[in-house]
């Protein structure tokens, strides 16, 4: 049995004594292979432009009408439901709303709307690049003149001459991103630009236009809902019903007090966004790594097809 396994250990042995010595033998086209991918691999990592990243932690408001409301809610839903009443919610509901608002294309039309809309576009879509130094950004000249504001060049589908709110939000506005934790349960905004003192302010203007929003919406409903809850006040006869009509009353006074005062309406900083100072990406070093990596394995590929493959005919005489 031994003698009968014997020749096959041998030729194992043999193959890869013989694959060790081919790559000895090119040991320099190797060396040569690798080194250009290394290179290739180091300019494009160099030609990259570092990207930052900025983040804030929030926890949604808690007011103090949330237990009342909650408690109106069960006695008088029937009343508030026919009424047009969205009494108040839990934390987690306002969570996963605000995660659906602020990352809609609703917000960013909106954003656009109030602020510089111009300014906003050429940074979430011209910007070339930035210098760490002077804190200045570059834009990119074919796309965007800085002085007069216009974009050069620059035809969509829609016949505007710069980008809509709908490319906008298809690119860049994907770099902004609110999550829940799973382990704490705040929730964490971040979002990622070339500047990082606009990646700060961006959000900054997204939880500001989220709270600004929500205000509205709450305090428009609320005024609704009083104007109908004052007109079935008028009309009812009966004791009870006015007692519940009265604290559904209170409970819309509240709101739309809390909308008028509160600036922290739905979201509040726990942390608040930062103009980071090391870069978020390209990470260069694993870059580099990689093309080296992937330039010896061609390299021994390429050995490997040129001379089991595709040998020189010179050889097989």
């Amino acid at each position: 049995m031994n003698d009968i396994h014997k020749p096959y250990e041998d030729n194992d042995s043999i193959n890869i004594i013989e694959i060790i010595s081919l790559f000895w033998a090119n040991k320099f086209k190797i060396f040569f292979i690798t080194l250009i991918f290394s290179v290739c691999g180091v300019i494009y990592s160099l030609s990259l432009p570092n990207i930052y990243k900025s983040s804030a932690v929030l926890m949604t408001v808690e007011d103090n009408s949330s237990s009342s409301g909650n408690a109106l809610l069960s006695q008088y839903g029937s009343i508030a439901s026919f009424a047009g009443i969205s009494l108040p919610s839990s934390s987690a509901d306002k969570a996963d709303y605000a995660i659906e608002l602020i990352q809609s294309r609703q917000m960013l039309k909106r954003i656009l709307k109030k602020y510089d809309a111009n300014k906003i576009r050429a940074k979430l879509m011209a910007v070339d690049e930035y210098d760490p130094v002077s804190k200045k950004i570059t834009y990119n000249k074919k796309i965007y003149n800085e002085v007069s504001g216009a974009w050069l060049n620059y035809n969509n589908f829609t016949g505007l001459s710069y980008p809509s709110y709908l490319e906008i939000y298809r690119t860049s506005y994907r770099n902004l991103k609110l999550r829940k934790d799973k382990i704490t349960g705040f929730l964490i905004i971040e979002f990622t630009h070339k500047s990082p003192e606009f990646a700060s302010e961006f959000i900054k203007i997204a939880v500001q236009e989220l709270n600004l929003i929500t205000k509205e919406i709450d305090y428009k409903k609320a005024l609704l809902s009083l104007e109908y809850l004052k007109n079935e006040l008028e009309k009812s006869q009966q004791v009870e019903i006015k007692n519940s009509i009265n604290s559904l009353i209170s409970s819309q006074l509240n709101t739309m007090m809390l909308s008028s005062v509160n600036e922290d309406y739905l979201l509040k900083y726990l942390d608040e966004p930062y103009a980071p100072e090391i870069k978020f990406s390209p990470k260069r070093s694993v870059i580099c790594i990689l093309a080296a990596i992937f330039g010896l394995f061609v390299a021994l590929l390429s050995v490997l097809t040129r001379n089991y493959l595709f040998p020189i005919v010179g050889d097989k005489n």
